[in-house]
């Protein structure tokens, strides 16, 4: 028979957990957790010496490191996958109404260069007030243009507010029990 050890801590969502045998060898923290599988008894109260503390104190540390590591990698790659979806919906936005407004520009200078060799007062009136709904519709696109680019400021900046609470969130880590366990 040998006796070994699990010593377990609870971090948000995280179960995390050090395990090593009597003869002293560490178990990995995902054979750990599969040993609550298994089916067992309960027994008496377990104590352990200050170096199995120690140890268990370094393994659970060095677990819940990896957690925030992975988690921060995780978030910085959800960050950069969403910032470039901003921009690129912004450039495409941008240029699909730089375009109309290019093509309206072009449209109403050919309009008054028309609009002057017209000979006849009421054609030349009703040749301008095309113009003017050509001008119309050229405003209002740049400020379809400039509302659009606030609204991506708006977004980029819930994003970037989302992100910092994120990275302000407060960890709380407790230890929730440690057991002796031996595989009969």
């Amino acid at each position: 028979m040998r006796k070994s050890y699990i010593n377990s801590f609870e971090q948000e969502e995280y179960l995390l957990a050090g395990a090593f045998t009597e003869s002293g060898d560490m178990l990995d923290p995902e054979t750990a957790l599969r040993l609550f599988s298994l089916n067992a008894q309960e027994g008496g109260p377990v104590s352990f010496s200050d170096d199995v503390s120690a140890w268990f104190r370094q393994v659970i540390d060095h677990e819940r490191a990896t957690v925030l590591n992975e988690n921060a990698l995780r978030n910085r790659d959800f960050f950069d996958i969403e910032m470039d979806k901003l921009d690129l919906w912004a450039d495409d936005m941008k240029l699909g109404l730089e375009r109309e407004i290019k093509d309206l520009d072009a449209e109403i200078k050919l309009r008054k260069a028309e609009a002057k060799k017209i000979l006849k007062l009421e054609d030349k009136v009703k040749a301008q007030r095309h113009i003017k709904d050509l001008e119309r519709k050229r405003s209002e696109s740049r400020r379809m243009l400039f509302t659009a680019q606030d609204e991506v400021d708006d977004k980029k900046d819930q994003l970037l507010t989302s992100i910092e609470k994120m990275l302000n969130q407060k960890i709380s880590q407790k230890e929730l029990f440690t057991i002796q366990w031996k595989i009969v």
